[in-house]
């Protein structure tokens, strides 16, 4: 009995054969294109998913499919609300896969299929209780709460990206709403503002580092400044490290998780995690101090295929 994960991105889409005793028979990833209109984006998922299928040991066929999709993902009927990096709205996924592939299909949101990864086989394994934050070209987190995944009434929950931070003005959004969360610390916001600084004077250590290059930078070049002492760069991660850790850790204090698993690539730049840790326990009610224990990601890129597949498995085949 062999599900299948599919992780649905922006500009790619991965999938994982997934076999008896959890074992990973197959992996495949290709290019979307520029043309995100359902049917198209669709079609290519059904064609990676046929091929998967057609890889399939005789005696473990699939079925069925879990997706994670980078958007807001109804639980009821499996549509995707809203989805900003592929321009969806309203577009009904669960239906249009199940006709083509003739399997049941589980949409879920991306960080969803991710914490239920890291909860089944990863840094939250065994936790009855686990926040899962990601901070990337954007920032959202996966909940596990009482020994299941909650993904809410409407399935918005764990949207911490676009919770108000900025209360007066702030940066747009991709929500359409400004001041949220991710546009302090998600990686295309933090980009942005640095290339806008260096083009005004500021961030010359960075742009040095960037080769000099403004369209070049990234936060990646911030990181080795703030390495450097640059106290540039030392002051936008101080910055950002107070308002993503006094939002986690007020997180942690409402809802009291074993663990927080944070990763990203934001948080792969080493001063800037250090600090955002320190704020997260600052803010932190005592006894949780001493208790909460904040993990690195253990299943690396493949956590939201893996995630995906196993809760198909889990709740569409009953394996």
């Amino acid at each position: 009995m062999s599900t299948i994960g599919i992780d649905l991105g922006g500009t790619n889409v991965r999938g994982l054969l997934l076999g008896r005793g959890d074992r990973q028979l197959g992996m495949t990833r290709m290019a979307l294109g520029l043309d995100h209109d359902p049917a198209e984006v669709v079609g290519r998922v059904v064609g990676l998913v046929q091929g998967l299928i057609a890889s399939a040991p005789t005696a473990d066929a699939v079925r069925g499919v879990g997706i994670g999709v980078a958007g807001w993902v109804r639980p009821a009927d499996g549509a995707v609300v809203k989805a900003p990096n592929l321009g969806w709205e309203e577009v009904p996924l669960r239906r249009l896969l199940e006709k083509e592939l003739q399997l049941p299909v589980l949409p879920m949101n991306d960080l969803s299929a991710i914490a239920y990864g890291e909860w089944t086989m990863g840094a939250a394994r065994g936790a009855e209780d686990a926040l899962v934050v990601f901070v990337g070209t954007g920032v959202g987190s996966g909940l596990i709460l009482g020994g299941r995944l909650h993904e809410g009434a409407g399935g918005f929950a764990g949207e911490i990206g676009h919770i108000p931070v900025v209360y007066r003005g702030g940066r747009l959004c991709g929500c359409g709403n400004r001041g949220c969360l991710e546009t302090v610390a998600g990686g295309i916001h933090l980009e942005q503002r640095l290339r806008e600084g260096a083009r005004r004077g500021a961030f010359p250590a960075v742009l040095q580092l960037a080769g000099g290059e403004t369209e070049r930078i990234t936060p990646g070049h911030a990181e080795l400044a703030a390495q450097a002492g640059d106290t540039e760069a030392l002051a936008l991660w101080e910055e950002v490290a107070a308002v993503l850790g006094g939002l986690l850790g007020g997180l942690v204090d409402l809802l009291d998780p074993e663990v927080l698993v944070l990763g990203g690539g934001v948080m792969e730049a080493a001063t800037l995690r250090a600090g955002v840790v320190d704020h997260i326990r600052d803010k932190l009610l005592p006894p949780l101090r001493r208790t909460l224990r904040v993990a690195r990601p253990e299943l690396g890129d493949p956590a939201g295929v893996v995630g995906a597949a196993l809760r198909a498995r889990r709740e569409l085949v009953g394996g």
